[in-house]
């Protein structure tokens, strides 16, 4: 005797034992397709995840006009990167003061209005000379 299987999405409960099956092409099981699929999600995952490289940027080579246009990245990243690099530079502490912080973005975003061709870095070192 040949069982038949239930069709696509469909749940039987046989006998007395009331089990719960399910096929998604109405036939078998499902268990190799549910593998195979599992599979191919995993290579899929894996291969999505290596495609991303990492990418480094010499920060002394932005110039300001690449930093207001958001080509490299998000200015405010930018300018906070900086702000930790000097900091670190001038042997500063940990404390961070956001309004300072905004202040000093505002400052070089300012700066780099007129200047859009030298490096944000020597714009940074310009307007802040007096601090180190």
């Amino acid at each position: 005797m040949v069982r038949k299987s239930p069709p696509c999405h469909a749940f039987t409960f046989p006998g007395p034992r009331a089990r719960l099956e399910m096929s998604f092409y109405g036939k078998g099981d499902g268990g190799m397709r549910y593998g195979l699929a599992g599979s191919v999600a995993v290579i899929v995952a894996l291969a999505a995840t290596a495609g991303h490289a990492q990418v480094t940027v010499d920060v002394a080579k932005i110039t300001c006009g690449q930093f207001l246009a958001y080509s490299i990245a998000d200015p405010k990243d930018i300018a906070l990167w900086l702000n930790g690099y000097y900091t670190g530079k001038r042997g500063g502490g940990t404390l961070l003061d956001p309004q300072a912080l905004k202040a000093n973005y505002d400052q070089v975003r300012g700066y780099c209005l007129v200047n859009q061709n030298i490096p944000v870095m020597q714009a940074v070192e310009t307007l802040f000379a007096d601090r180190k």
